[in-house]
């Protein structure tokens, strides 16, 4: 009974530690996603930007 337990609360910790980190994750991103350029989204690295 004491080794289900464990592996109950192994198992609960280790699903809110992904929860945790997707909601951080929501919050702490370093660029916007919604502020991409449509038009210059293919061009290739070192191109021109006009």
């Amino acid at each position: 009974m004491k080794k289900r337990n464990l592996n109950l609360i192994i198992g609960f910790v280790l699903t809110g530690i992904v929860i945790l980190l997707a909601i951080i994750g929501n919050f702490w991103t370093p660029y916007d996603p919604l502020g991409m350029s449509l038009e210059l989204k293919n061009i290739p690295p070192g191109g021109q930007c006009h």
